[in-house]
C-alpha cells in the first residue's frame, strides 16, 4: 500500500513539474502575440511603462502576502538596480519597438537566441564556467540559426512597402532584447546568491517601473490612443504574461529544478510562433522553421542533463 501511494505521489509530482512548465512557457510564448495587439495603441515606452507597473504591483503584494523582506545591503541594491535596467528595460523596450516593426513570430524566433546569449556573456563574466568543444559547437550551431532566422524573415519581404526594412529592424530589437535577458540571467545568478528569486524580481521589477515612469514624466505627457483591445492587451501583459509567469516560473524552479525549468527554452519560441500563425494569422517560412530548428539543436548541445546539480548555461536562463 505505501509503494502504491509513493508511485501515486511520484506521479502527480511529475505531472504537476509538467504542467508547470507548459503553463509558463505558454504564458512566455503567447506574450508576443499580446505584446503585437497592445503596439496597436501603445509605443514602446507605453507598453512597457505600463507593463511593468502592473507587474511590480502583483509581485509586490505576493511579497508581502509571503512576508519577504526587500534587500538593504549597497552592493545587493546596485546589482540589483543594473538586473533592471538590462535585464528588464532594455528587453520590455525593445520588444515594445519589435512589436511595431515586425510580426510576433519574428520577435518570438529571435528569443531562442536568449540561451546562446547567456552562455556567451557566461563565459567572459562567469569564470567558473567550463568551456568544451561541445558548447562552442552548440554556439555555433546556434547561431547560425539565428542568422537563418533572421534571413528568412528579411529577404522573404517585399522592399517597395518598406516590410524589408521593418522585418530587420524588428528582429534587430528582439535579438537586443535576448542580449538584454540573457545578461538579466547572469546577473540573476550573482543575485541569486543574497535573496530569493521572488524578491530579487519583485525589487527590480519595481525599481523599472519607477525609471520608465520617471523618464515618461519627465518627457512630458503622451497622448494615448489605445482602444479596449490594446487596453485588455496592456493588463493582459502586466498580469498574466509577467506577473503571473515569473511567479510560477519561480514556484516551478523550487519544485522541479532549475534545469527541468529551463526546459522552457525549447518550448517559448515554438509557441510564439504558432500563436503568432493561429491567432493573427501570420506566415510561416520554411527558413523560419529551419532556423529554429537549429536555434533548438544548439540548445540542447550545452543543455545540462537531468542529474546536473549545478545549474549552468541554459539553466540559468531567467524569465522573459
Amino acid at each position: 500500500m505505501r509503494r502504491l501511494r509513493d508511485r501515486i505521489g511520484g506521479n502527480r509530482d511529475r505531472l504537476l513539474a509538467v504542467g508547470g512548465l507548459l503553463l509558463v512557457s505558454l504564458l512566455w510564448g503567447s506574450s508576443f502575440v499580446v505584446i503585437k495587439i497592445a503596439a496597436r495603441g501603445f509605443g514602446a515606452m507605453g507598453i512597457a511603462s505600463y507593463r511593468v507597473a502592473i507587474a511590480a504591483l502583483c509581485l509586490v503584494i505576493l511579497g508581502i502576502f509571503r512576508g519577504e523582506k526587500m534587500p538593504g545591503d549597497k552592493w545587493t541594491v546596485v546589482l540589483l538596480l543594473l538586473l533592471s535596467i538590462l535585464g528588464q528595460i532594455v528587453p520590455f523596450l525593445s520588444l515594445g519597438m519589435s512589436g511595431h516593426l515586425t510580426s510576433s513570430q519574428n520577435s518570438a524566433m529571435m528569443m531562442g537566441g536568449v540561451p546562446l546569449f547567456t552562455l556567451l556573456i557566461g563565459r567572459f563574466f562567469l569564470p567558473d564556467e567550463e568551456w568544451t568543444w561541445r558548447k562552442w559547437t552548440a554556439l555555433a550551431i546556434g547561431f547560425g540559426g539565428v542568422l537563418v532566422a533572421l534571413t528568412s524573415a528579411t529577404l522573404g519581404a517585399p522592399s517597395s512597402d518598406g516590410r524589408l526594412a521593418g522585418d530587420l529592424g524588428g528582429c534587430l530589437f528582439a535579438l537586443l532584447a535576448a542580449v538584454g535577458y540573457a545578461a538579466g540571467a547572469v546577473l540573476s545568478r550573482m543575485a541569486s546568491k543574497e535573496m530569493s528569486p521572488l524578491v530579487a524580481c519583485a525589487f527590480t521589477m519595481t525599481a523599472s517601473a519607477v525609471l520608465l515612469w520617471g523618464v515618461r514624466l519627465w518627457a512630458g505627457p503622451v497622448p494615448v490612443t489605445a482602444d479596449r483591445g490594446a487596453w485588455a492587451a496592456i493588463i493582459l501583459l502586466g498580469t498574466v504574461n509577467t506577473a503571473l509567469a515569473y511567479a510560477l516560473y519561480f514556484w516551478l524552479v523550487k519544485f522541479a529544478g532549475a534545469t527541468f525549468a529551463s526546459l522552457n527554452n525549447y518550448i517559448v519560441p515554438v509557441i510564439g510562433l504558432l500563436f503568432g500563425c493561429l491567432v493573427l494569422s501570420e506566415d510561416v517560412s520554411p527558413g523560419a522553421v529551419g532556423g529554429l530548428v537549429m536555434i533548438l539543436l544548439g540548445v540542447s548541445l550545452f543543455s545540462p542533463s537531468p542529474r546536473a546539480g549545478r545549474v549552468s548555461g541554459a539553466a540559468d536562463t531567467g524569465p522573459r
